[in-house]
């Protein structure tokens, strides 16, 4: 049906006076069956549909504010741009569902349903998505408790300060979406597609990420306390205030491998394994503290608060990378070359920068020294403490 006259809009409404009376005492009136019917545009602020059958509908604009809408089955129903602002969707179908641009601010929608799901209409066309589109919609501060929204897309979405525990997002894409303050307590996000999403101050208490594409995503400040990150790459991502820290094992495969021949190369004097070539990776919050990386090759890499603390880098080239926030208290850094290093921030209290002698491939000494190397670097607001660094090399460094 669509709604084309006033004689189809009376009808609808008609249907619908039925269906508040069946709500009330079922004898004197009819659940509304409002499959395929065309409700796009019309002002239904406040009204109670719960339970009634939207299947396939067209609900594009529609006004559906304050509504009671609880286990009201929309299957496959396309509600873009539609405006349920503090309506009550609780235990409600929105399976295969379009809600492109919607918008659900302060919505309830405890236990609703948003996996995907298609139906076949009499011209044998499919009707709905594989997977919900909730593309662009405004959900802030939207209850999602036990969510089902597995595989669904939530690209673009503002979820800013919704409640999510216990949601199934798994297999979900969050690429771009805003999720700050949020609660995701107990949230499944495995197999999550998630790029450049926003988590400050995000709750994960006791969700999992298994297998979660990461990329770029703002965990600042975020409670990733019991969380599951089981194959899971956060290298790329911001972690600053989460009291996480990466390991090797969690990095890129083929840099895990680096590390680990890196290993074996300074254990045997170089008769196996290889020394390690590392540049321009991202090592972002990875704990290295107290690890041999002499004569490893990082220069340009994104060592950015890393914990490099008590490490050994003696001749190990850095020149290039970020260091900005890196702990590097207690650091060997024996003729280190950090040329055009930053390391804005970061903590030198302690660490050795003294020249090292070069020594040939035999153990032989060559009779010259080599100097730590701080050229050009940015040593603005570093923690030197009683570090000593006259014996360095500071050819343009900066310290403001």
């Amino acid at each position: 049906m669509s709604v084309q006259s006033e004689d189809q809009i009376d009808d609808i409404r008609r249907l619908i006076a039925l269906h508040q009376a069946w709500l009330k005492d079922p004898p004197s009136g009819e659940k509304a069956d409002l499959s395929r019917t065309d409700l796009s545009g019309m002002d239904l602020s406040g009204i109670n549909l719960s339970k009634a059958s939207l299947t396939a509908a067209t609900l594009t604009g529609t006004i559906l504010a304050r509504a009671n809408l609880q286990e009201t089955d929309f299957f496959a129903a396309d509600l873009s741009g539609a405006d349920m602002s503090y309506a009550d969707l609780s235990r409600a179908v929105l399976r295969g569902v379009v809600l492109k641009g919607a918008k659900l601010n302060n919505a309830n929608l405890d236990d609703t349903d948003f996996r995907g799901g298609t139906v076949m209409n009499a011209s044998g066309q499919t009707e709905g998505r594989k997977s919900a589109d909730l593309t662009d919609c405004m959900m802030d501060f939207a209850t999602m408790a036990r969510a089902e929204m597995t595989g669904a897309n939530l690209e673009g979405t503002s979820l800013i300060g919704a409640n999510l525990c216990g949601a199934k997002l798994t297999g979900a894409s969050l690429v771009d979406a805003d999720l700050s303050d949020a609660d995701l307590s107990d949230a499944n996000l495995s197999d999550a597609r998630i790029e450049r999403a926003n988590f400050v101050r995000t709750s994960f208490a006791g969700a999992s990420f298994t297998r979660a594409k990461i990329s770029e995503a703002n965990f600042e400040n975020a409670d990733l306390d019991g969380v599951e990150m089981k194959d899971v790459d956060l290298s790329s991502s911001t972690l600053s205030g989460t009291h996480v820290m990466l390991t090797v094992k969690d990095l890129k495969p083929h840099i895990k491998r680096a590390f680990e021949d890196h290993e074996k190369w300074i254990e045997t004097n170089g008769v196996d394994g290889r020394r390690a070539s590392v540049e321009k990776e991202s090592l972002r919050f990875v704990d290295l503290s107290g690890q041999n990386l002499s004569g490893m090759m990082l220069r340009e890499s994104n060592l950015a608060e890393a914990d490099l603390s008590n490490g050994i880098m003696m001749m190990t080239d850095l020149a290039g990378a970020n260091l900005a926030r890196a702990n590097l208290h207690g650091a060997t850094l024996l003729g280190a070359n950090l040329a055009g290093a930053n390391l804005e921030g970061a903590n030198l209290t302690g660490a050795k920068l003294y020249p090292i002698e070069v020594r040939d491939r035999s153990g032989k000494s060559t009779g010259r020294m080599r100097k730590t190397n701080l050229d050009r670097a940015n040593m603005t607001g570093v923690r030197l403490g009683k570090t000593d660094l006259t014996t360095c090399s500071m050819e343009g460094t900066r310290f403001s």
